[in-house]
């Protein structure tokens, strides 16, 4: 159900057990109703409890947007990913024009400079050799994927990248929501 922000002053409710918050801006007589609806009958029943107190005396404006949720750690390295190598490619394209548009080759180069190489190991009388860490193998913690985000973004400012932050595990770490 939405929740309503407008006149009706701080407690009351609007249908189906929403909050009312009031908008604290001199002058200006605005309502916004923010809510999640699991269905398109849901969706249209938040609307036309939405709509119902509006006089329509102004212009209205309705926006529904797409809740996604929040991103994991590996979206945003992906995101970010595509975001570095198209700066990359738009600012220096001799030296970094092998770079494809996905951010596969980035990956390999972010994966050697921040996450190193596994150690060898011995199995009976058989040397594994190391190999290169990535983001997937072997398997890293939620911690060390922050931290691994975290080396990137500063890496990517002192390149002069501004990423994107979109609301993910990351942002919610950082407090950004």
């Amino acid at each position: 159900m939405a929740r309503r922000v407008g006149k009706a002053g701080p407690g009351a409710q609007a249908r189906g057990g929403a909050k009312v918050v009031p908008i604290d801006l001199p002058g200006v007589k605005a309502e916004e109703y923010q809510g999640k609806a699991n269905s398109r009958e849901a969706l249209i029943e938040s609307i036309e409890s939405a709509t119902a107190t509006i006089d329509f005396k102004y212009p209205v404006k309705i926006k529904i947007e797409h809740d996604a949720g929040v991103a994991s750690c590996y979206a945003v390295f992906w995101i970010w990913m595509r975001d570095i190598t198209a700066h990359l490619k738009k600012n220096w394209p001799d030296a970094f024009a092998k770079l494809d548009h996905e951010g596969q080759e980035l990956h390999n180069l972010v994966c050697q400079k921040f996450l190193g190489m596994t150690k060898p190991v011995k199995i009976g009388k058989t040397i594994v050799v190391g190999r290169q860490k990535t983001l997937t193998s072997p398997k890293m913690s939620k911690g060390e994927l922050i931290d691994l985000l975290r080396r990137i973004e500063e890496w990517a400012i002192s390149i002069g990248v501004i990423l994107q932050q979109p609301r993910s595990e990351y942002s919610l770490y950082k407090g950004l929501e």
